[in-house]
């Protein structure tokens, strides 16, 4: 009869360390799936302002190479004036 009592026990002992166990997993879990979506939605920001910020830069070499072509210019005019 102790017996049957003690596992009694222990099963309804394990019976709720399992239960709480199995509901901390579940919030860890959805924390988990949580910070995955974060960052996948980061990795994607990220992707979208390198794309835009590699079309400024290419579009400020654009503008150094025409102010570059108009200060040569200017060079040649001044250098005429001079004479």
């Amino acid at each position: 009869m102790v017996i049957e009592n003690l596992t009694d026990a222990v099963g309804n002992v394990g019976g709720i360390i399992g239960s709480q166990i199995s509901s901390s997993l579940g919030f860890l879990i959805k924390i988990g799936i949580g910070a995955g979506i974060a960052v996948i939605v980061y990795i994607i920001y990220l992707i979208i302002r390198g794309f835009f910020q590699a079309r400024m830069t290419r579009d400020i070499r654009k503008m150094l190479r025409v102010l570059e072509r108009i200060e040569d210019k200017l060079g040649t005019v001044n250098k005429k004036k001079r004479k």
